[in-house]
């Protein structure tokens, strides 16, 4: 995960006194959400032809490699990919947020 959403969802969820475990854990949670958030509005944005090769890439076996063709796809075809992850990124911690503030 990017260096600056993982400090962000520290620094947004105050979790900088929490335990190792919990803020890997939180951290782990959130940045899953905020991979599927990325992946369903670029599926929404692309063309038919890059959705079949995007939905090629996603359906190879977990690991490194599969990662690293998401991210070169992703670099290719998205022009505005860090301003994406950033708007997912917030989308996902304030839900997050809220979830929690219902739950008090």
């Amino acid at each position: 995960m990017d260096e600056a959403v993982r400090q962000q969802i520290i620094d947004e969820l105050d979790l900088k006194e929490e335990p190792q475990e919990v803020v890997d854990e939180v951290i782990t949670t959130l940045g899953g959400l905020i991979m599927q958030a990325v992946i369903v509005t670029v599926a929404e944005q692309l063309d038919d032809d890059n959705v079949i090769a995007f939905e090629q890439i996603l359906s190879q076996e977990d690991g490194e490699e599969k990662q690293a063709q998401i991210t070169a796809f992703l670099i290719e075809k998205v022009p505005q990919l860090d301003e994406l992850v950033a708007s997912c990124s917030r989308d996902v911690i304030e839900e997050f947020k809220k979830l929690g503030e219902s739950e008090e």
